[in-house]
């Protein structure tokens, strides 16, 4: 998109335009020092500032302006009449269209001609549209907004600052790419000869140069930092961070920049126009939106203000270009809002995303349109392609031109045709290949990545699907067992994108619930448990039979602790009664059979097809915010999917348009780890996603032979095994950064992880109501005793499980989070009943005290792996697969450890074996419990 930027950067000389300021240094300076003051105000503050210079605008633009004058006199309307910002909504919109018939009309009368100075737009709409600046004042104001932006990220004018922002450099001619600017603090590259052959003269004079900053377009710094990470070139050590404007910054842009040169990337949304800007801020990525600069509308189809958080045009009118006013100015930009603040403390609006330009968008067959935003340039399927553009002048026709790096083959043609089949809607866009030897960037040095010659229009085209997302937030589900199935992973992550106004819709709603009161929370508890109750009732035959041999109606279950009027829900009865659970008022092709993993047989539940997974994505993005989790982080995955290959010695494999590394948990032998270590290291993920029980043996193995921690790694999200408290420390030890926990099972009747400051389970409300039962299955409300989980979840309606026991065991918690959530807590799960362990005297000790106490194994590094069998009371066997250093006296020292821990109420003995198998899902079991335990027939654990 067009920014400021584009004035003020002619392709003339650099530095005669910035001394071209001086005299207007006090306009700079005064609208500076405001700037660094009004950032701080109240909301109230800010809003009575615009609604005082939206006063004088009007006033202005009545008296002197011939357009608005005809304006206002058509509608019966007088300036004083717009007395608040709704009532901007009585002046008609002002499009490019009206700019370019009315353009001699809309200057103002009272400003001199010499002041006039003529700006041309570099708009993707065909003819460029030609607006006014004020001289000696539009831009130096506009320097003053740039300033107090990039003062963010602690620029200043006398740093070193590369610029790649289409400039043409005089001496290209002479092979000499760049010159010296703003009295050589600036290093002005050509944004025109960016090719293989150049782009090592470029990095050369760019790391000799020392710049402390890049700013660029995104699309010219994305070249060099293409031919960086394909040539293992290292980042530059004095960029403090990359300053990228007037053009969209796409999700897999910024993970490819931040990748390749290690430091903030820094993005601003704005336009040649000068009626909106909007940039980052010290902690947050969203776009603040400077009121001070002017007052921003999202309108909708129907030229409407758009409801909630939903996307739409954004119309901007500028409150400091008195010379040209632009009132209500249609940008064509497509943007979301969301309602959340930012902890910098300024009082802006947040943009969630800006979208792009209408001519930023794939056309289908119907008219529907695809932002090119959808389509992930950095998936493997990209990585032998130098340059792309997309080319359309037919509904549901592309041609995408190519040119070829070196290392291109036709399987990736293949690729990429197989990718965007799926990504431009399945067969309603025809992409056809053509491949070229070059791709140039427009007049002003942007590229482009798609020209759109069909006429879009906003009001006509703009996808239903996208304006409104009517999601009832009654439906929901829970961890990853369902969520991650063993099919390709790529697929099941591109079955969401049918479902992504579920998944937005669930996730900006959790964004503001977890900070809900507790009543709050408990209202809505309730509100959600009488429509589920209602549903289930008239809906599902079996609880219709439940309620009605006890003589009940859903109205009769009036709070939460009416619950306990229904009985509980085991796993023997929905096996024994799922076809009676599934509602009636769903038709069968909407039915997703899913089974679970669980230690006591196999047990299967529906989801809903197309919303319990995404709304099981929205829970889970929710959770990983805690640790700054983002989809276009890049996340190494160890959680059982078996990697489909011919080649049977292959461990690995990309996936999610090239953002995860899926590696194999059932090839991580001695011999095969260093392989696993020197992919991870390759990758640089940020996240690495796993069973405890898989990281736990890398860990080992890196302690054994003393291999460095991956310094990319910012956090280890651990789920679907307990993790251990030994693990914790194991891991945390090795891998030197945050350990994040979750619990939750595939039934999706709970979720509960840790927060950003405690490792207790915050348990989620809006997912699912929990109860904590002791063995006479009574409510659990004294701190640190432990019940078995009974939960009911709120959102799965297609089969509702009411009061399931989930053979899961806990410790309950009185205590509140200083986090700021009002979550009920858990402090931890101790596991299921099937990991406990029988004593002769019936005691049962949880197997998570047993590996905790003395730190049996996963401290004790000379055992590879170890499992506890138990097939009689009071009985153990102990496997285990003995490392190169362990000797007999390590047996002695295990078997007297738990004889001090557990005294005569256990004998052990020990196997030793070569391998321990995992469970067909990948999982490592540490107990097999093959004794039928029920919670209320056995004592506490002592």
């Amino acid at each position: 998109m067009s920014s400021i930027w584009e004035r003020t950067y002619s392709h003339g000389s650099m530095t005669s335009k910035a001394l071209s300021l001086l005299p207007s240094y006090r306009v700079f300076r005064k609208t500076y020092k405001f700037l660094k003051k009004s950032q701080w105000w109240s909301k109230e503050q800010l809003e009575e500032y615009q609604l005082q210079q939206l006063s004088k605008l009007l006033n202005h633009a009545y008296e002197n302006v011939p357009y608005y004058r005809r304006v206002f006199d058509e509608r019966g309307l007088k300036p004083e009449d717009i007395q608040d910002f709704k009532d901007l909504q009585k002046l008609p919109l002002l499009t490019k269209e009206l700019v370019r018939e009315n353009l001699d009309d809309l200057k103002a009368r009272n400003y001199s001609d010499d002041k006039f100075e003529a700006v041309r737009s570099s708009g993707s709409t065909g003819e460029p549209a030609v607006f006014y600046y004020e001289k000696g004042i539009s831009h130096a104001i506009e320097w003053a907004f740039m300033k107090t932006q990039w003062d963010r990220v602690g620029y200043h004018f006398r740093d070193k600052c590369v610029i790649l922002r289409g400039h043409v450099v005089d001496s290209a001619r002479q092979e000499k790419f760049w010159e010296t600017a703003l009295f050589r603090r600036w290093l002005v590259m050509s944004s025109f000869h960016l090719r293989d052959d150049t782009l090592p003269k470029y990095i050369e004079k760019i790391r000799k140069f020392k710049p402390k900053f890049i700013q660029a377009y995104p699309s010219t710094i994305t070249i060099i930092a293409k031919f960086m990470k394909k040539n293992n070139i290292d980042s530059f050590p004095t960029v403090k961070a990359i300053l990228c404007g007037s053009e969209n910054l796409y999700p897999w842009q910024r993970a490819l920049l931040e990748e390749v040169f290690q430091c903030r990337v820094y993005s601003w949304y704005g336009m040649s126009e000068h009626v909106v800007l909007a940039g980052g801020c010290e902690f947050d990525s969203h776009y603040h939106l400077f009121p001070e600069y002017g007052i921003v509308e999202l309108i909708d189809v129907g030229g409407d203000p758009v409801t909630k958080e939903d996307p739409g045009e954004i119309v901007g009118t500028c409150l400091h270009n008195y010379i040209f006013p632009l009132i209500r100015y249609r940008t064509n930009d497509i943007a979301t809002l969301t309602p959340k603040k930012c902890k910098c403390g300024r009082e802006y609006q947040l943009v969630e995303y800006v979208e792009g330009r209408l001519l930023e968008y794939v056309v289908t067959k119907n008219w529907q349109l695809v932002p090119v935003t959808a389509i992930h340039y950095e998936s493997e399927a990209f990585d032998n392609v130098s340059r792309f553009q997309f080319y359309q002048d037919k509904p549901g026709e592309v041609i995408l031109s190519i040119v070829k790096d070196e290392d291109y083959t036709e399987k990736d043609t293949k690729s990429i045709l197989d990718q965007l089949k799926i990504e431009l809607e399945d067969n309603d866009v025809t992409v056809t290949i053509q491949f070229v030897d070059n791709i140039s960037p427009m007049e002003s040095g942007k590229f482009r990545y798609i020209i759109q010659k069909l006429p879009i229009d906003f009001k006509k085209h703009y996808p239903e699907s996208n304006r409104h997302a009517n999601t009832d937030h009654r439906q929901t589900s829970s961890i990853q067992a369902g969520t991650y199935s063993h099919s390709s992973m790529t697929r099941k992550a591109l079955s969401l994108l049918p479902s992504y106004r579920v998944f937005r819709k669930t996730y900006k709603f959790l964004k503001k619930s977890q900070w809900w009161s507790k009543e709050q929370l408990e209202r809505y508890q309730l509100e959600q448990l009488s429509k589920l109750l209602n549903h289930a009732y008239e809906n599902v035959p079996y609880y219709r039979k439940i309620f009605d041999e006890r003589g009940l109606k859903p109205e009769d279950i009036k709070d939460l602790n009416d619950l306990q009027k229904l009985p509980f829900l085991t796993k023997e009865l929905v096996r024994e009664n799922l076809d009676d659970l599934k509602a009636r008022n769903y038709p069968n092709d909407k039915f997703e059979y899913v089974t679970t993993s669980g230690t006591t047989g196999t047990t299967g539940v529906y989801y809903e097809k197309g919303v319990s997974r995404a709304m099981e994505w929205a829970f889970m993005k929710t959770q990983w915010d805690r640790v700054g989790y983002h989809f276009c982080d890049k996340c190494v995955v160890l959680r059982g999917y078996p990697v489909k290959s011919e080649d049977k010695s292959k461990f690995s494999e990309h996936s999610f348009f090239g953002r995860w590394l899926i590696l194999s948990p059932f090839h991580m032998s001695n011999e095969n780890l260093p392989k696993y270590i020197e992919k991870i290291r390759k990758f640089k993920p940020k996240f690495i996603q796993a069973y405890p029980s898989t990281l736990a043996i890398l860990a080992k193995y890196m302690v054994e032979n003393n291999v460095e921690p991956f310094q990319s790694v910012k956090a280890l999200l651990c789920g679907s095994e307990n993790l251990y408290s030994s693990q914790r420390k194991l891991l945390e030890k090795t891998f030197q950064c945050t350990v994040y926990s979750w619990y939750g099972h595939a039934e999706q009747a709970v979720l509960a992880g840790e927060c950003e400051i405690s490792a207790n389970y915050h348990i989620f409300p809006e997912y699912g109501i929990v109860e904590l039962i002791d063995k006479s299955d009574k409510p659990i409300t004294e701190e640190d005793e432990m019940g078995e989980i009974v939960a009911t979840g709120l959102n799965n309606y297609i089969m509702p499980l009411i009061r399931y026991r989930t053979m899961d065991l806990a410790r309950f918690s009185n205590e509140n989070c200083k986090c700021g959530r009002s979550y009920n807590l858990i402090k931890g799960v101790e596991g299921r009943l099937q990991d406990l362990i029988v004593t002769k005297d019936k005691r049962l000790i949880a197997i998570t005290s047993v590996l905790a106490a003395e730190k049996l194994f996963e401290g004790f590094p000379k055992v590879r792996q170890a499992q506890f069998i138990q097939e009689k009371e009071g009985e153990i066997m102990i496997k285990i697969v003995p490392g190169v250093q362990y000797s007999k006296k390590d047996e002695i020292k295990i078997l007297s450890s738990i004889k001090k821990l557990i005294g005569d109420g256990l004998d052990a003995k020990i196997e030793y074996v070569d391998h321990i198998s995992r469970t067909k899902s990948g999982k490592h079991r540490y107990l097999i419990q093959k004794l039928p335990i029920r919670f209320e027939e056995y004592a506490d654990e002592s």
